[in-house]
């Protein structure tokens, strides 16, 4: 893991930091165009920092533990409850931090190669729903992951069915699937290289 945390650090306690900062400076309280991006783009580079370590896994630069450990060190400096002083601040963070759960679980259930499954993408979600539904909201965020995973695979995930999706944590979760889709889809340039942001 220490040569992980050398070659591999797309993303810093400080970066996080700052983020919070440019979202506590952003009009958040009447969430302008301005403060909307904030938000988008402090998921966004999560998301990007995430798949920087998992193509370093891809191409070899990183075993699967370190990648793993890679992915949870950036889950750990970003679900840290935001203290900020201002409760629809740190309300509006936690919902990011709701969406990034299902982003994460993506990640992981992708590098365990954990996602083969003869199911839709559309079945998987109804499944998860019915587990959230019994209360096995582990069980949920497990198919959540596998949906995420085929979409970082290369699968399209149906705009549709996001859509139609009643509030509720696999919903949730799938917001954080639905923002890797659009950074894919987006042909942001993941590199994998020595020098990391």
């Amino acid at each position: 893991m220490k040569n992980a945390k050398k070659l591999y650090m797309p993303f810093t306690e400080e970066r996080w930091r700052n983020w919070i900062d440019c979202a506590s400076q952003s009009d958040y309280k009447n969430m302008d165009e301005t403060a909307t991006t904030v938000f988008v783009e402090m998921e966004e580079d999560v998301i990007i920092a995430c798949c920087k370590v998992v193509r370093g896994f891809e191409i070899g630069k990183l075993t699967r533990e370190e990648s793993l450990d890679g992915l949870h060190n950036i889950e750990a400096i970003t679900e840290e409850k935001a203290d900020t002083g201002d409760a629809e601040l740190n309300d509006l963070v936690g919902l990011m931090q709701s969406s990034l759960v299902g982003a994460f679980a993506s990640f992981e259930s992708y590098v365990k190669a954990s996602f083969a499954d003869k199911a839709s993408m559309d079945e998987l979600i109804r499944d998860a729903l019915d587990q959230e539904k019994k209360g096995h909201f582990d069980l949920a965020l497990a198919i959540v992951g596998k949906v995420g995973a085929r979409v970082i695979a290369g699968e399209p995930l149906r705009q549709e069915t996001i859509a139609e999706l009643e509030d509720s944590y696999v919903a949730e979760w799938l917001d954080g699937v639905d923002s890797i889709s659009a950074a894919i889809s987006s042909s942001i340039e993941f590199d994998s290289g020595e020098e990391t942001t």
